[in-house]
């Protein structure tokens, strides 16, 4: 039978390169962890500041009595953020139009277009490094890294590839101008359903019935409903 209370001494025995690497991967979860909670952060914002830009458009309405109730003010402001939306995605579509354009008549009249990698090619202009012929070890069974890889090339520019650095720019612009704009939209539908919670919403919440009273020298407040005369009788 085995003795359980003997395992809490069994040693690990580990290499100073696995000590090295188990340090580096520990430093590498908790940059990871960081960069998630920032990334968190920053939409959270972002979704804040779409949110309110709402307010710009609902506030004057609301204000004149012109939206009566929770209904009306869905309504008219699901309105105005459907032409947000129209007037705020018109640019980045027509950028993402003229990606598809170029893309679409380089295919017809260069060589080999339809197949062409862009998107490798345009690697180019970044370092790239040889990770498929990299040296690893196994670390808990895991294979990882032992050295940093070969560089394979640093940034540089090949003159065939010239159609890959004007198609990709051209998508990344457009697609990610879209996509802020689609998140903009969304932020602005959520605020729009809390706004018409909260704008009709009647509560006493932070209301004193004393607050507005008259108060005597002494700073209590007077019961306007009782006779003074009375009370001294």
């Amino acid at each position: 039978m085995i003795d359980i209370t003997s395992l809490a001494f069994v040693s690990i025995e580990m290499t100073e390169n696995d000590r090295r690497l188990l340090i580096f991967f520990i430093i590498l979860a908790l940059i990871v962890f960081l960069l998630i909670g920032l990334i968190g952060m920053l939409i959270c914002k972002l979704n804040r500041y779409f949110g309110q830009q709402i307010d710009e458009y609902l506030k004057e309405p609301v204000s004149y009595r012109v939206i009566p109730d929770p209904g009306h003010f869905k309504k008219y402001g699901h309105k105005v953020n459907r032409r947000l939306l129209y007037k705020q995605a018109r640019i980045p579509l027509l950028i993402l139009l003229l990606g598809l354009a170029f893309y679409i008549i380089y295919s017809l009249v260069g060589a080999g277009g339809w197949g062409r990698n862009y998107f490798g090619e345009f690697c180019d202009l970044f370092f790239i490094w040889d990770f498929e012929h990299a040296k690893t070890v196994t670390v808990f069974g895991i294979n990882v890294l032992s050295e940093w890889p070969p560089l394979l090339h640093g940034p540089m520019v090949v003159a065939e590839h010239w159609p890959s650095y004007v198609l990709v720019p051209i998508l990344v612009i457009g697609g990610v101008w879209y996509l802020v704009v689609i998140q903009a939209f969304l932020s602005r539908h959520f605020m729009i359903g809390k706004r018409a919670k909260t704008v009709y919403k009647k509560t006493l919440e932070g209301y004193n019935y004393y607050d507005n009273m008259p108060k005597d020298e002494f700073g209590n407040p007077i019961d306007m409903s009782v006779d003074p005369q009375n009370v001294n009788k």
